[in-house]
């Protein structure tokens, strides 16, 4: 495939993007694999100090990967369940579980009213991406930002 990030033209479309993919899933699957890992082992296990993990990587339907993950940190709290069942949910362990979850689990979104773009900050040329504070703002509002809510896209529902 040609390379033309900087000529500011897009060589192929979208869908034939999408289908070389499909055709070089093993390819795509470890490049993935091996910048995960990478980022993985060097930022997120270092950052949180983990003792234990696991994480797996799932496709939708056309082609995007994503990956689910868990980790235990060293030497972190021990949740005493006892007590919160005792005591229910004005226990001080459950204040502490809610102050330490919101210390470890952080979004930001520094513009969450920005309008979403129309067309895929990935897409963009090479020379109509600089690297602002746009940019990130254009990416998050189109991948983190949930716009259809339906109990079949995201929600596991017991239909059993």
């Amino acid at each position: 495939m040609p390379d033309n990030r900087n000529s500011g033209e897009e060589s192929i479309s979208a869908k034939q993007r999408q289908q070389n993919l499909v055709d070089n899933l093993h390819i795509t699957a470890w490049f993935f694999n091996r910048h995960f890992k990478y980022f993985f082992h060097d930022v997120l296990k270092r950052q949180w100090d983990l003792k234990d993990y696991w994480y797996h990587f799932e496709w939708q339907h056309r082609g995007s990967v994503h990956v689910y993950r868990i980790g235990k940190i060293k030497n972190t709290s021990i949740i005493n369940w006892n007590d919160i069942k005792l005591n229910g949910n004005d226990s001080d362990e459950m204040k502490n579980i809610i102050e330490y979850i919101d210390f470890m689990v952080t979004i930001i979104n520094l513009n969450i009213f920005a309008a979403i773009p129309e067309k895929h900050p990935c897409q963009k040329g090479g020379d109509k991406i600089d690297n602002s504070l746009q940019d990130y703002i254009e990416l998050i509002n189109k991948l983190q930002r949930y716009t259809r809510y339906s109990s079949s896209y995201c929600i596991h529902v017991n239909r059993g």
